[in-house]
């Protein structure tokens, strides 16, 4: 990797991606439900090239995301020292199938509720970049 510079911006190979996706519990998914982008945070896991997310079944992102096309992004971000890093990754969302008892292995949620729903994106492109500030 090239030296750090104040305020430069480097991409991130693919392999740091997935260490900085593992690395972090929430992010954001993204997706046109018809009348433009939404963006949602939510708990996710960093799983074999794909992205987990748990959600209830008849959820809006449970009813619009599947079989879809969608974005997700992690980032970090150090304010004081105008530095950090972000990884996009973008796929195609499918549902995970469940065990016989009708579980499926996802992320632990922050929402209570019946999240039974886990949502897997395949990753088709993952890319980064990090920003050293001053």
């Amino acid at each position: 990797m090239d030296t750090w510079q104040s305020g430069r911006l480097v991409e991130l190979d693919e392999d740091e991606c997935w260490e900085l996706l593992a690395s972090r519990v929430v992010g954001r998914v993204a997706y046109d439900d018809g009348s433009g982008p939404v963006v949602l945070p939510l708990n996710y896991q960093a799983v074999d090239g794909r992205i987990r997310v748990r959600t209830a079944p008849h959820s809006v992102l449970g009813l619009r995301v599947r079989d879809r096309r969608v974005a997700f992004e992690v980032d970090d971000v150090d304010e004081f020292r105008s530095s950090g890093w972000s990884v996009l990754v973008r796929g195609r969302a499918s549902i995970v199938d469940v065990d016989l008892h009708g579980r499926a292995e996802g992320p632990r949620t922050w929402v209570s509720g019946n999240r039974s729903l886990v949502l897997e994106i395949d990753a088709d492109e993952v890319t980064g970049r990090r920003l050293m500030g001053s």
